[in-house]
């Protein structure tokens, strides 16, 4: 945990709902069937909340994911994550609509959340919708669509298809792997170490396409990875309103910042012909090795 959430306990929760705080160094196989907690809600910022919806026996699992969507100041973050294999469909409804509702953002609604409908998951949507009253759900988006106008459909939920599973997953390594080359920090930071721990044997032997969990190791899970993949697609989805995406426009901000820096220290230090850009022949000025009485102030 980035910070210490037994210190700023009680959390204002929903009625009827209760998590244990992540207490800190504890097991990977100690982390299942609780929420953990990176960064508590800032209402100032706007987040995404991605769920892969297992069948709650044991087979697989299911895994609610909350993104804080990318600023200027600050990458894409996963801030919190809630895994278990034995919260069944249904079940894992209300536990949705209570970490959405804690993590209320800017625009003073829930979190977005995507829920992947594929099997299980539009019984878990259902619920949200009809029985919860969640009410901002992402809205399904032909991606193909000539006409940015027209892309927006009636649904709601994310589907996983052979061709939206290439693309979320491709986006999702790139903000992995690309670094703010100022701040060195990724475009997307991950915290939990359950999905770090599917990543080693997160694998493929041709395309992204193909990647999953390693077919040879029984324990290997791709659940996480998936959820993970969902939320940053969402939270670049927001972003793509602007007319830059915000992890470049973060960086030239970066960048910006440095130079500025570098000028006021030069400001700081005095200006004389040793700590200009340029060397006094391409400013058009005398070597003051080869004048003699060569006068520092004479020319700034």
């Amino acid at each position: 945990m980035s910070q210490d959430l037994l210190s700023l306990l009680p959390l204002e929760l929903p009625p009827g709902y209760g998590f244990h705080p992540s207490p800190p160094r504890i097991f990977p196989d100690d982390l299942y069937d609780r929420l953990l907690i990176w960064e508590l809600p800032r209402r100032d910022q706007l987040y995404v909340l991605s769920a892969d919806v297992g069948d709650g026996i044991g087979q697989d699992r299911s895994v609610v994911d909350i993104t804080r969507v990318g600023t200027l100041k600050e990458p894409d973050e996963q801030v919190a994550q809630f895994v278990s294999a034995h919260v069944d469909p249904i079940g894992l409804a209300p536990l949705i609509d209570a970490i959405g509702r804690l993590y209320v953002g800017s625009d003073n609604l829930e979190a977005l959340c995507a829920v992947e409908c594929n099997n299980h998951g539009l019984v878990t949507q259902s619920e949200l919708q009809l029985h919860l009253g969640y009410s901002n759900f992402f809205i399904w988006q032909y991606l193909d669509a000539a006409d940015p106008e027209r892309a927006l459909s009636s649904r709601i939920g994310w589907w996983t298809t052979q061709r939206t599973r290439p693309l979320i997953l491709a986006r999702w390594l790139k903000k992995v792997r690309s670094l703010d080359p100022v701040t060195n920090l990724p475009d997307y930071r991950i915290n939990s170490p359950i999905l770090l721990e599917e990543i080693r044997s997160f694998q493929t032997v041709g395309g992204i396409r193909e990647a999953e969990a390693d077919p040879t190791n029984p324990n290997a899970h791709d659940d996480c990875v998936m959820t993970s993949a969902i939320g940053v697609h969402v939270s670049s989805t927001i972003q793509y309103e602007a007319n830059e995406p915000t992890d470049q426009a973060r960086r030239r901000m970066n960048e910006e910042k440095q130079r500025r820096a570098a000028v006021d220290q030069n400001k700081t230090e005095g200006r004389d012909y040793i700590n200009q850009a340029f060397t006094a022949e391409e400013a058009g000025l005398p070597d003051p090795m080869q004048v003699e009485d060569y006068d520092d102030n004479a020319y700034f």
